[in-house]
């Protein structure tokens, strides 16, 4: 995807110039057919622009920060419902021991069979 060039752009293993050819729609008349990147893990710590000096506002801050606030609280409530649901799982169904191991048996049985075929072809 789109973000993996980028990545290999920013550590030096792709040269700038791909990202200009990816954009250049007559080098490039079709949009690229990329896969969408998850956006969850993508953080941005830092970003520097030359000569250039952002200056926001007392109130554009307040803003930002409760904006900010306001999602922070409703991802950790959710984070909170679901970590519920998953020790839940463990209170509201139980499940045996012999069920356990046979469970366990069965799985490691169908993964030896497939990595014999794997082996074999």
């Amino acid at each position: 995807n789109i973000v993996q060039v980028m990545f290999f752009v920013g550590k030096g293993l792709e040269d700038p110039s791909v990202v200009d050819e990816l954009f250049d729609v007559e080098k490039m008349p079709r949009k690229p057919n990329y896969k969408m990147a998850d956006d969850f893990p993508l953080v941005l710590h830092r970003c520097e622009f030359n000569d250039l000096r952002l200056v926001n506002s007392p109130s554009n801050l307040w803003e930002l920060q409760m904006n900010m606030e306001r999602r922070w609280e409703r991802l950790a409530l959710k984070a909170s419902q679901l970590r519920n649901q998953i020790e839940s799982l463990g209170v509201e169904n139980h499940v045996g021991t012999d069920e356990l191991w046979d469970f366990a048996k069965e799985s490691l049985g169908k993964w030896r069979r497939v990595a014999g075929a794997e082996a074999k072809a």
